[in-house]
């Protein structure tokens, strides 16, 4: 064995996925889980029970909020985990967005989950690594390339490098702030060793261990505007055959993506590669960076080439506050291609794979849930 790894989220999209590729590679696995997502959202996918899924993999689990303080502090106690990868946050910028409740949930989650594990991981002195998923979302969007190194500010003769300046575009990325905010104090006063991954949007549903061929393995795949990824989303709108790619306002807008096998295989690298006790490191985790419209334009061209499936594009208001002026948006990933990192597959094959999933489960698809509902104005 390699180690025990506990997966905080291990229920959710990247957290199966995840578990099954590290139990692949010789990791010890044990997943605490909320089942949050299995309640308000269905999955294209046909996924497993909770007990199936733990029996097909051998793996320890149990149901726990993270934000319950008491339980949390006694799985922590009892697992005893050589690192921990936290992916429990509400992942929605639009459910966030819905009403109140929806955005009290969101904050309540996304930042009492990440504070009772750092206590929790004082109270019982653990000397652990936790990797935990931030967003690429966090930093203020503007012309001037995100660094994992900082900024680079000048005033005057003075000069100082300062972390990139960070702004959200909704309440879920305000959290996701707040919570790198934390986790970064906590290194500094407690000397806890964290990494902090911006990752750009995951698409895809296939990994080295999920081929698509044993239902009881496949991770859960949200196409709806509230839970799916932007390119998981238009997979889905083009194999339903009659529903237009929807791109929201001129499409302009930039973004890193990467596919779900990368995504997991970025997260192994970073396990097995820790920084020293007391960093907190922060990682820029994508595969490459995208204009939204041209992704339309290459499903729309997949779609018909490889399933004779004509599709139309339609251009929405855009119901998010964003800017969509963006044309120099760069982002540097030094530390994982130092690590290794390479991509697994090129964009147009990983927009195939995902494609022939969605045909394979159509019926599945949430046709009335694709488009836009949730609007940042009023």
């Amino acid at each position: 064995m390699r180690g025990k790894v506990l997966i905080a989220g291990i229920d959710g999209f990247i957290g199966f996925a995840l578990a099954q590729h590290l139990v692949a590679h010789g990791f010890e696995v044990y997943g605490i889980d909320n089942l949050f997502r299995r309640k308000v959202a269905t999955s294209v996918t046909p996924i497993a029970s909770v007990e199936d899924r733990v029996h097909a993999l051998s793996i320890g689990f149990e149901v726990c909020d993270v934000t319950d303080w008491p339980h949390l502090l006694d799985v922590l106690r009892r697992v005893d985990p050589d690192a921990i990868v936290y992916l429990a946050h509400q992942p929605s910028a639009p459910y966030s967005m819905k009403d109140r409740d929806s955005c009290f949930e969101t904050t309540f989650t996304n930042t009492i989950g990440p504070l009772n594990l750092v206590w929790a991981l004082r109270e019982l002195k653990m000397d652990v690594h936790v990797i935990v998923i931030g967003t690429l979302g966090e930093y203020a969007a503007s012309n001037i390339p995100i660094s994992e190194k900082g900024l680079e500010i000048s005033y005057g003769p003075l000069k100082e490098i300062l972390p990139y300046p960070r702004r959200g575009i909704s309440f879920y990325h305000d959290t996701k702030i707040l919570g790198s905010l934390y986790l970064e104090l906590a290194c500094n006063c407690w000397e806890l060793t964290v990494t902090d991954v911006m990752q750009g949007v995951v698409f895809g549903v296939l990994t080295e261990e999920i081929d698509g061929r044993d239902e009881l393995l496949f991770t859960r795949f949200d196409a709806c505007e509230q839970f799916g990824t932007y390119l998981n989303r238009l997979c889905a709108e083009a194999a339903t055959k009659d529903v237009s790619l929807t791109v929201y306002g001129s499409g302009n807008q930039k973004r890193g993506f990467l596919p779900l096998r990368d995504s997991i295989q970025c997260l192994r690298l970073l396990l097995e590669n820790p920084p020293k006790r007391g960093e907190y490191r922060l990682v820029n985790q994508l595969m490459e960076v995208y204009r939204l419209e041209d992704l339309a334009r290459i499903v729309k061209r997949i779609s018909m080439e490889e399933f004779g499936i004509f599709t139309k594009i339609k251009y929405y208001p855009n119901p998010r506050v964003e800017r969509e002026d963006i044309d120099l948006y760069k982002v540097e990933k030094g530390i994982l291609d130092s690590l290794g990192y390479k991509p697994s597959i090129t964009l147009e094959e990983e927009i195939k794979n995902t494609i022939e999933i969605c045909i394979k489960y159509r019926k599945r698809i949430p046709r009335k849930l694709l488009k836009p509902r949730t609007r940042w104005r009023p």
